[in-house]
């Protein structure tokens, strides 16, 4: 379904992504997404933590705050911390997709080998 997510007085919009993880934890990834979509990439890796506090095995949220190291608008990316992210997943790619329940969330895990792969990213 779709999820609507309001912060202070700010409605962020609307997620409809669906995601294998507890139902627990299902509320503070689609915070993250949200956040992580309006640019709030410290805000949105807080959420995405908490979606990992609470579901240790759910992958999306450990993609979600890989993705908050990755700040294209600025034109800054934190490799290192991307891969450390992911590494706390699983100590390779394998063991990462273990975890992902989906073919999407699958390929969204793979995306990050990519994004975070060596090298400059631009040459990636």
């Amino acid at each position: 379904g779709v999820v609507v997510a309001v912060v202070g007085p700010y409605q962020l919009g609307e997620v409809d992504l669906k995601v294998t993880g507890s139902p627990e934890a299902l509320p503070y990834f689609e915070k993250g997404l949200l956040l992580l979509h309006s640019f709030e990439y410290e805000d949105a890796r807080a959420a995405f933590q908490k979606a990992q506090e609470t579901d240790e095995d759910f992958a999306m949220a450990y993609w979600g705050e890989a993705m908050t190291y990755n700040q294209p608008i600025w034109h800054r990316q934190q490799a290192e911390k991307g891969r450390s992210t992911m590494a706390r997943l699983g100590k390779n790619l394998n063991q990462q997709l273990a975890k992902a329940g989906t073919g999407l969330e699958k390929d969204l895990v793979r995306s990050l080998h990519v994004l975070y792969g060596e090298g400059e990213k631009a040459d990636r």
